[in-house]
């Protein structure tokens, strides 16, 4: 299972960046058809605040958007699950929010978290980071 974290969701949905969205979908599309996409509700909170600020989305169509993405497997907040974020922050040196969606990733039994956030090959407990739009950074 992998975990796709919200901005490779922002660019799926709503990018105007083209090339990163043509990568965004066709990951999205690739797990689905493997049946191995995982969010959590972090995700789905980010990506609220994204479409409110910068979009021009009415409440429905949100709504809407969330739904689709709150469909695959999901790891709601649990006072364990901000623990283990604590203890993650600390342990990898990353930030509270990236070490909630390593400890989301990891109680889901994820292998791989796709995501901009993090360092790009590195292993967090375990699952792997994995920068899906590395190939543009020069």
């Amino acid at each position: 299972m992998v975990f796709i974290d919200t901005n490779i969701w922002v660019y799926a949905l709503s990018s105007q960046d083209h090339a990163k969205k043509k990568v965004a979908v066709e990951l999205i599309a690739k797990t689905y058809r493997d049946d191995m996409i995982c969010v959590s509700s972090q995700v789905l909170k980010e990506f609220a605040n994204f479409a409110f600020r910068k979009t021009r989305k009415f409440a429905a169509e949100i709504n809407a958007m969330l739904s689709r993405i709150g469909s695959y497997t999901f790891v709601a907040d649990t006072k364990e699950l901000v623990a283990d974020g604590v203890t993650g922050r600390e342990t990898w040196q990353v930030g509270f929010y990236d070490a909630l969606i390593i400890a989301a990733a990891n109680k889901a039994g994820c292998t791989t978290i796709f995501t901009e956030d993090l360092n790009n090959g590195q292993k967090y407990g375990n699952v792997v980071a994995i920068n899906p739009f590395d190939q543009f950074r020069r």
